[in-house]
This record gives structure tokens, C-alpha cells and sequence, in this order.
């Protein structure tokens, strides 16, 4: 039975735009105020993700702690809002390269 693997890539630009988007519509604080330098996973706890903010600046920097689950999220809200249509149905994991600047929702179906 065949499957289909997805990748949805995103620039840090647009996943900051992402983050933005999703803490408006949950009236929650938006925290990030800058640019996203870099993504890592504290101790490699993959369900956590640390972002190294920079300001517009350039002249100062902090890190936001997120979870996997938040970023899925607002990651998933961007593609509704683009209509990129997400199965509910697959499997969605996040995926990060520092290299290229770039976070990836990876959209997995397998058969059922």
C-alpha cells in the first residue's frame, strides 16, 4: 500500500510570522522581538526547541524556550491560512536545519 511523506519548509522569517499569527489568535504574549538566529534542542530533548533571538539591531540576543507541539502548531495555522492542505490523519513531526535557516513540518500518511 503506497504512502505519502510530506515536507513543508519554512524560513525563520516565515515561522516568526507563524508564532506571531498563532499567540493573535489564542490572545496569548508574543514573546519574540527581533530575528531567529538559530534553533536547538536543550540536552537533545527533541520535544523542546531553544531559539536565539536577535535584535533588529544586531547588538543583543536571548533565547525562548518552545515546545515541538507549539511549533507544530503555528506551523499547521500557516499552511490552513495559505491553504495547504494538512491531513488530519498524518502524522506531523518538525524538523530543523541551522544551515539553511529552515524549519520543515513533515507531514506523514500511511496506509490504514
Amino acid at each position: 500500500m503506497p504512502r505519502e511523506d510530506r515536507m513543508i519548509i519554512f524560513n525563520y522569517e516565515e515561522l516568526f510570522d507563524a508564532f506571531r499569527n498563532l499567540c493573535e489568535s489564542k490572545e496569548m504574549p508574543f514573546l519574540l522581538e527581533g530575528r531567529i538566529t538559530e534553533i536547538k534542542h536543550p540536552s537533545g530533548d527533541n520535544a523542546r526547541y531553544v531559539f536565539d533571538v536577535e535584535d533588529e539591531s544586531g547588538s543583543s540576543s536571548k533565547t525562548e524556550e518552545y515546545s515541538r507541539d507549539l511549533i507544530a502548531a503555528a506551523l499547521m495555522m500557516r499552511c490552513r491560512a495559505h491553504k495547504i492542505p494538512l491531513p488530519k490523519t498524518a502524522k506531523k513531526s518538525v524538523l530543523f536545519d541551522n544551515n539553511a535557516q529552515e524549519i520543515t513540518l513533515r507531514v506523514r500518511v500511511d496506509p490504514i
